[in-house]
């Protein structure tokens, strides 16, 4: 019998963010665009008004089904922020929003960053899907170190 209050899981990484929290940040974006679509663009901006996280805007979108997300790119990439916040999930969200910002000035393709409340692998935290003319592909236990080459594998 294993010794970590998690049984067999990983053991977590990071401090979750307050359900409540993200609960405030969902309700103050509806505020700010209204019920229907949302962009990238909408939710970065509201992030930086409001002097939230963008990693935390976007885990909070789940929260809110009147929001619906307005993709721009081809390739999605999906990330966990739901247990796997505990691993980093929502740090992915804002390394992946450097990742595209810098592409894009590169003149490279963009892609949209959608947050997921569980990819179901919850073993292998934390979890991306990315979802493009490449394929759609699992990727487990991403980490910084191993970003840039998932995103350049879904977007060349």
């Amino acid at each position: 019998m294993s010794d970590n209050p998690f049984g067999d899981l990983p053991s977590p990484t990071h401090s979750p963010v307050d359900i409540m929290k993200l609960f405030g940040i969902v309700e103050g974006l509806s505020g700010y665009v209204g019920e229907g679509e949302v962009n990238a663009e909408t939710v970065e901006a509201y992030a930086v008004k409001e002097g939230h996280p963008k990693g935390e805007v976007y885990a909070a979108l789940g929260f809110d089904p009147t929001l619906e997300f307005k993709f721009s790119h081809t390739t999605k990439i999906e990330v966990c922020t739901g247990r796997c916040q505990l691993f980093g999930g929502i740090q992915l969200v804002d390394s992946l929003l450097s990742v595209r910002d810098a592409r894009m000035r590169d003149g490279k393709s963009g892609f949209d960053v959608v947050p997921r409340n569980c990819l179901d692998l919850c073993d292998f935290p934390p979890v991306v899907r990315t979802i493009s003319e490449a394929g759609n592909y699992v990727h487990k236990k991403v980490s910084d170190d191993n970003l840039t080459d998932i995103v350049n594998a879904a977007c060349d």
